[in-house]
């Protein structure tokens, strides 16, 4: 198998998923060239849809997920879903309270209106009926655990995004209805033979997304 495959992806997939394998994979696949591009989500797509990326990994809240739409010829497959957790300051809430997240002590931390997270906060906005505002705005996980840690508020994170950095200051507590998080490969399908480079890495990147699931769940 040999090429060159460039690959699109947000941030703690990347860094959790893809990039701990890429050893492993070049000596198996010594001719197949993996290439890696962390953008945020509207500046992938573009490329996908430019041709400029062979793939990209997008995240979803798997509530809202059937609310998107795909441009034709372009296919979708689901690699991992996980929990949103709700990171708060160590302290302000007893993990085994009932938590009422519209009636939470802090401000919701603000995060790009592209990124899932925004999403989930949407959602609770609507179901809850709360005003739910925010203080500040972050793009990183390791900015919002900061703000978190320093009492500026609360965030919604991924799973895999806490995956590997320190938790000081911060408790990070599972919440009934907060939902998961969906992540997918988005492609578009040439309808070629099944054992393109493409194809290769979509599988690669599918196993390694397993193993992940598998040992979160451990």
């Amino acid at each position: 198998m040999a090429g060159v495959v460039r690959v699109g992806g947000f941030t703690s997939f990347v860094r959790t998923v893809v990039i701990p394998r890429l050893p492993e994979w070049r000596t198996q696949y010594p001719q197949l060239q993996i290439r890696i591009v962390e953008d945020d989500l509207p500046d992938l797509m573009r490329l996908l849809r430019q041709r400029q990326l062979d793939a990209v990994v997008v995240e979803l809240d798997s509530t809202t997920a059937e609310q998107r739409s795909l441009s034709a010829g372009m296919t979708e497959e689901p690699l991992l879903d996980e929990p949103w957790k709700l990171v708060v300051p160590s302290g302000a809430l007893l993990a085994t309270e009932n938590i009422d997240l519209a009636r939470l002590p802090l401000p919701w931390l603000g995060v790009d209106p592209t990124a899932a997270n925004a999403a989930v906060l949407g959602r609770l906005r609507q179901s809850t009926g709360a005003q739910m505002e925010s203080a500040h705005q972050y793009q990183e996980t390791l900015t919002a655990l900061a703000l978190v840690a320093a009492g500026e508020g609360i965030a919604i994170v991924p799973t895999l995004a806490l995956s590997g950095i320190a938790h000081d200051g911060v408790d990070v507590l599972d919440v009934p209805g907060l939902g998961t998080r969906r992540i997918v490969l988005r492609r578009f399908d040439r309808r070629r033979s099944p054992s393109t480079p493409v194809d290769t890495v979509a599988r690669l990147l599918r196993e390694s997304a397993a193993a992940f699931a598998t040992r979160s769940a451990s």
